[in-house]
C-alpha cells in the first residue's frame, strides 16, 4: 500500500525540543491527500500532540528511537548489575525486550489500537 511521510514539524530521532507540528498543513494535506498518512519522527512527540496529528489524519506513527531508547536503557541497566561477565544472551535480552514491548504497547493504547489486528 502507498503512503506518504508528510513534512509537518516533526524529525527522526529523539528531540532535544518538543516539536511544534504545524496543524493547519496537516489538515490542509488530509484534504488532498489520496493515501494514508505517516508521521516520521513520532519519538518523543508528546501524546497529546499524537493524538492531535491522529485526528488530523495520521494513520502510521515512526517510533523506532523511542523502542531503541527502552532497549539499549534497559540494556544497559541489566549489564550493570550483572554480577560477572559471563551473561547469557537469552538472560540479558530478557528484560529490554519487554522495555521495548511496552513502548509499543503504550502506544498502541494511545491510539486506540489494541485488539483492532
Amino acid at each position: 500500500m502507498d503512503c506518504i511521510a508528510v513534512a509537518v514539524g516533526t524529525a527522526h530521532g529523539i528531540y532535544v525540543y518538543e516539536p511544534k507540528i504545524d496543524f493547519v498543513r496537516l489538515a490542509e494535506l488530509q484534504q488532498a491527500a489520496t493515501v494514508p498518512m505517516v508521521m516520521h519522527g513520532g519519538s518523543g512527540t508528546p501524546d497529546d500532540l499524537i493524538r492531535k496529528s491522529v485526528a488530523h489524519g495520521i494513520c502510521k506513527l515512526n517510533i523506532f528511537s523511542e523502542m531503541l531508547a527502552a532497549f539499549y536503557g534497559s540494556m544497559k541497566t541489566e549489564l550493570n548489575a550483572a554480577e560477572h561477565l559471563a551473561i547469557w544472551p537469552h538472560t540479558a535480552n530478557e528484560k529490554p525486550i519487554q522495555a521495548l514491548q511496552a513502548v509499543v504497547r503504550q502506544k498502541m493504547q494511545l491510539l486506540g489500537s489494541v485488539g483492532r489486528a
